[in-house]
């Protein structure tokens, strides 16, 4: 590689690591949803995850509680907020050990449209969202204004 090249890379690098700098800054955390149907054998196997979870990362879990349906979330779920840091460990965990479960996995920015809608993970099968969340989604960029 020339000398050019390399200062050029060098710069990309550089710009890169500042994009990545700064958007991390937007993550607090993350928020884990294991979805299950209310009397169903998936409610105890849902409840069972979330307790092996806290049992392997105590110290990368700050909170467990029933959820939903209510905002974006079409069934109850198990809802965890993990740190940011243990992202990579509590995912890779499960997506080898979801029980066949639905789990939503998204960040926890000052934009929970986006969080939910764009930056959002699935683990096993897509649920998609509750209509009146995607009704509400629409009516507010219907009101935005447009650039330009």
């Amino acid at each position: 590689m020339d000398a050019v090249s390399e200062d050029r890379a060098a710069q990309m690098r550089q710009k890169l690591k500042e994009q990545w700098d700064e958007a991390i800054k937007k993550v607090e955390g993350y928020h884990v949803h294991i979805y299950y149907e209310e009397g169903a054998e998936s409610e105890d196997q849902a409840w069972q995850l979330a307790d092996e979870l806290k049992s392997l990362f105590d110290r990368d879990i700050e909170d467990i509680n029933a959820a939903g349906p209510r905002g974006p979330h079409v069934l109850l779920n198990v809802a965890l907020d993990i740190s940011r840091e243990s992202f990579g460990r509590i995912v890779a965990w499960l997506q080898l050990n979801n029980n066949g479960l639905s789990i939503l996995v998204h960040p926890q920015t000052d934009d929970g449209v986006k969080d939910h809608l764009q930056s959002a993970l699935w683990i096993n099968r897509e649920l998609g969202y509750r209509p009146e969340f995607l009704d509400m989604v629409a009516k507010h960029e219907q009101q935005a204004p447009r650039p330009g």
